[in-house]
């Protein structure tokens, strides 16, 4: 026969204690997912940059302000008061 020992718990726990200390893992993996996604979107600029090359003045300003504004959006979410 096996008798289980039980150590004697306080009747009410507050869980509330030590929440603010815990990191946010939600949190940081939506930020390294953010990261390697920009970094996974680099690499395909710099891969097409190299098969489709264009002149020194040319530039797509349009995209760039687009993808600038998206990465605000969520940077701005992610390190503001979003997460």
């Amino acid at each position: 026969m096996v008798v289980a020992r039980w150590r004697s718990l306080p009747e009410v726990i507050d869980t509330s204690q030590n929440q603010d200390n815990l990191p946010d893992l939600e949190a940081e993996v939506i930020s390294k997912l953010f990261d390697r996604i920009k970094s996974l979107e680099q690499q395909v600029r710099d891969l097409n940059d190299r098969l489709h090359p264009t002149s020194a003045g040319e530039i797509e300003t349009d995209r760039i302000q687009d993808v600038a504004a998206n990465d605000k959006a969520i940077e701005d979410f992610l390190y503001g008061a979003g997460i």
